[in-house]
């Protein structure tokens, strides 16, 4: 009985340590992470001020290469004594 049993357990153990490495290593190959930054290694974002005569408006910028995805505010529209007016003519030319 106790040979049967010894048996069981050693097979019951071998399958169990295939399947967690097959399975490991299957997840280790697949990183989540690493597959998004292959699909789209040219999206960033960065925050600027677009300012009009004497107010101003912070946004959030993102881009993909050279062409906009998309302008949200991040913050209220400013007031300013003094404008400083930027040229808006390109938001993703970096």
């Amino acid at each position: 009985m106790k040979t049967i049993s010894l048996i069981i357990l050693i097979i019951s153990i071998s399958i169990l340590s295939f399947m967690i490495g097959y399975l490991s290593s299957n997840l280790l190959e697949k990183n989540i992470t690493g597959e998004t930054i292959k699909e789209s290694p040219n999206v960033y974002t960065y925050t600027k001020a677009v300012c009009n005569q004497n107010s101003c408006l912070d946004v959030l910028v993102e881009c993909n290469n050279k062409e906009v995805i998309s302008i949200k505010p991040v913050s209220n529209i400013s007031r300013i004594n003094s404008p400083k007016i930027e040229n808006n003519e390109s938001f993703c030319s970096q």
